[in-house]
């Protein structure tokens, strides 16, 4: 008798851990999908911000290169522009090399000693723009606006300045071995 006693007191405690597990469990669910929710939402924002700026991750102020040839190896990162940052306003000393800055615009921003190797800067806006000492070289910049621009000392070496536009241009001291100047407006 003693055994069949025991045994009823003990299915209620079975069942309040059953159910404190299935609590558990649905709470736990429950968390995991707000997460998922919050994750998707600030993914879904980071995609709307328009991400174009690189910097050096390791050191944003100077890109690794090799001593042999100077050529830049550093591993750009994505670094996000929002609305009321636009990016002329860090255009000067900018170490952008590998950007995509097509169809920005960068009109009369001082943009002094940046690092623009092989950056695509397909349609972009730089007229009236400071460039001085600008290091261009490899970019390609076909239907830029270079209108006005100051471009004295600039690299511009092996750039592919197809159908740009460079009328009044500064070019004073500028490195333009090889570089591409097909259909482009040079009057």
């Amino acid at each position: 008798m003693e055994h069949q006693l025991s045994s009823p007191s003990c299915t209620p405690v079975k069942a309040a851990v059953a159910l404190a597990a299935v609590v558990a469990t649905v709470a736990a669910f429950v968390l995991m999908a707000i997460t998922a929710v919050t994750v998707t939402s600030a993914a879904r924002r980071q995609y709307l911000v328009q991400t174009v700026l690189t910097e050096d991750p390791a050191t944003p102020a100077a890109p690794y290169s090799t001593a042999e040839n100077h050529v830049s190896l550093g591993t750009p990162c994505l670094i996000p522009v929002f609305g009321s940052l636009p990016p002329r306003a860090l255009c000067r000393n900018a170490h952008w090399q590998w950007a995509d800055l097509s169809q920005l615009w960068f009109a009369s921003a001082d943009c002094t000693d940046a690092q623009l190797q092989n950056s695509k800067l397909i349609g972009t806006n730089f007229r009236g723009a400071n460039l001085t000492g600008a290091q261009m070289q490899d970019a390609t910049a076909w239907y830029a606006d270079l209108d006005s621009a100051r471009l004295t000392k600039a690299n511009l070496r092996h750039a592919d300045l197809a159908r740009a536009s460079l009328r009044q241009a500064g070019l004073e001291g500028a490195d333009l071995q090889r570089a591409i100047f097909k259909s482009a407006n040079l009057k």
